[in-house]
């Protein structure tokens, strides 16, 4: 049967549902319109939450332990790659020499963070200033409770630094943790090593920027069982006990950004290589 017989057929056939027939294709087209914008509009979207994930963060990955990192950890962390930060955070006195003292958050910190957002300080360039060595910038709050200025000096762990400028904002930190112990950063090279003595409570952080077009997810969930010292457990915020629950042990915190974020925490035992001073 000759094609051109079909179709005048089929058109004849039509004369009496043509309209009905030009509606069922309207809503076809229609139809797929709308699902290549939903589509169009969903990719949009994800980009979106993975920027805003990675700004609010700082960074793709933080890696949190309880101890410095060891040699081993040292290693896996260098195999990762990527732009890398470190920072050890711990609590201290801060003094203000003939105005008081407060209990204050030190942190210490190297490397480039955040990658992602900015540091907001009064004058923007403490940042540029604190990484030189020998500042700190502290919370506007802190100054404003003792009536430091910038030019100042804060003593922190038996040693003077010049104040570099008021902090306002950091990526991956609420302001309302400020109320409760301000926030005073420091170079980690200016750490000083009193305040790291056996018995001290500090947290050593590593924050990783993974290289651009990088699914964060698929990463990171290749990255876990690489981690040294065989997880005892592995999921959530608890530690569990495991057959070397009786042995010193470290708690690693992985946090990752995008769009399913996640806070894994990893308990395992420290490898018996060496371990470093959190420093670079």
């Amino acid at each position: 049967m000759a094609p051109s017989f079909i179709l005048k057929m089929a058109w004849r056939d039509s004369r009496t549902s043509r309209m009905r027939l030009l509606l069922f294709s309207l809503s076809i087209t229609v139809g797929v319109a709308a699902l290549v914008a939903i589509g169009s509009f969903r990719q949009s979207l994800s980009q979106s939450i993975d920027d805003q994930a990675r700004t609010l963060v700082g960074a793709d990955l933080i890696i949190e332990s309880t101890r410095p990192f060891t040699t081993t950890e040292e290693g896996f962390l260098g195999s990762i790659g990527g732009g890398q930060a470190r920072e050890v955070r711990l609590s201290t006195m801060a003094v203000f020499l003939g105005r008081g003292t407060r209990l204050v958050h030190l942190r210490a910190l190297s490397g480039d963070f955040p990658f992602y957002g900015k540091m907001e300080t009064e004058p923007a360039e403490a940042v540029q200033d604190l990484r030189q060595g020998g500042r700190a910038v502290a919370d506007e709050t802190l100054l404003l409770q003792f009536g430091a200025v910038a030019g100042g000096n804060v003593s922190l762990g038996g040693r003077d630094f010049e104040i570099a400028g008021a902090l306002r904002k950091v990526p991956g930190d609420a302001s309302a943790s400020a109320s409760f112990a301000p926030r005073v950063y420091i170079a980690l090279q200016d750490l000083p090593l009193d305040l790291l003595r056996p018995g001290s409570v500090a947290h050593y952080r590593a924050y990783v920027k993974f290289r651009e077009g990088t699914d964060v997810a698929q990463k990171i969930a290749a990255l876990l069982p690489e981690v040294p010292g065989r997880p005892l457990l592995t999921g959530g915020n608890e530690v569990g006990e495991g057959p070397d629950s009786g042995r010193s042990v470290s708690m690693f915190t992985v946090r990752g950004a995008g769009r399913r974020p996640f806070d894994r925490a990893l308990t395992a035992a420290p490898s018996p290589a060496g371990t470093t001073n959190g420093r670079p």
